[in-house]
């Protein structure tokens, strides 16, 4: 996948899409996607990408302030299509429906709160993030020092940090840029990578393949060419504007990228402790196979 801007392609411009081509590259090769080969893996992985599926929901909203009326009383916006767009990408994200969830057909659900039955279906903390949406619910919805919140995993902090100073700056060549470079375009690539491992085919963990499977389709297909639209209209022509799109592109995949190294460290220092526990036990190699 490669990121080329549109008319306005000089010098700065190509520069900045050749550095956002590089990240995508490191990210789409990161070592941790045949680590998450396990249900242990797994939950580690799962417990701190939740935060980014919520992240993601701060994020569109910001979106959806900046092209909607921001009073108590409605006036039009300044552009009903592109609106239109992201109260499709909100409905789809925030009251989708699943033909079948626990024993229930048609439930509207969020996407999110699939993730959290995800979680709870293979046994994943949830602690950490049900006291994050209790911290936010606390302000009223406000924001909030992200580093503040103990026990968040190794590189949350840094990538809920980024996202909610761009929600607070409310910029919107910026939340645009970060929206589609560092998300819609991205993820269905990602998701892709991890459910291709080769666990995953044993049926193991079905509703997380669920939630990655519906964003691979509705990112892919839908979602992406919507976000790129989103981001072409912030930038409205500007040069400057661009840029400021593909740097705040650039850093959110720089966040990413420290999200998952994170991941991937926790899970070799798991599998490290595991294996000189099966060491020093043969029984629990037995156990484990």
């Amino acid at each position: 996948m490669l990121f080329k801007g549109g008319s306005l392609r000089d010098t700065e411009t190509i520069a900045l899409e050749s550095k956002l081509n590089h990240l995508v590259d490191q990210l789409l090769h990161h070592p941790v996607y045949p680590c998450i080969n396990s249900l242990e893996t797994l939950r580690l992985f799962m417990e701190s990408h939740v935060y980014a599926v919520w992240d993601f929901m701060s994020l569109t909203h910001a979106l959806r302030r900046q092209l909607s009326s921001r009073g108590k009383l409605w006036t039009p916006g300044a552009s009903p299509r592109h609106l239109r767009m992201i109260y499709t990408i909100l409905m789809d994200e925030e009251t989708d429906t699943w033909e079948e969830l626990d024993g229930k057909r048609r439930v509207v659900l969020s996407h999110f709160e699939l993730y959290l039955k995800a979680m709870d279906e293979v046994h994943a903390n949830r602690e950490g993030m049900d006291a994050l949406l209790d911290t936010v619910q606390s302000t009223g919805g406000d924001y909030f020092d992200p580093s503040a919140v103990t026990g968040l995993p190794r590189g949350v902090a840094s990538f809920l940090d980024y996202h909610l100073e761009l929600v607070k700056e409310a910029d919107l060549a910026r939340i645009a840029g970060a929206f589609y470079f560092g998300r819609e375009a991205i993820l269905p690539d990602l998701f892709e990578r991890v459910i291709a491992q080769p666990w995953f085919q044993q049926n193991k963990a079905p509703l997380f393949v669920t939630y990655c499977q519906h964003h691979v389709h509705l990112d892919g297909d839908v979602h992406g060419g919507m976000a790129e639209e989103l981001f072409e209209y912030a930038c409205a022509g500007d040069s400057e504007k661009r840029h400021a799109g593909l740097l705040a592109g650039i850093a959110t995949l720089k966040a990413r990228q420290r999200l998952l190294d994170g991941i991937h460290q926790g899970i070799q220092k798991m599998q490290t402790v595991s294996g000189e526990k099966t060491k020093g036990n043969p029984t629990l190699l037995v156990q484990a196979e």
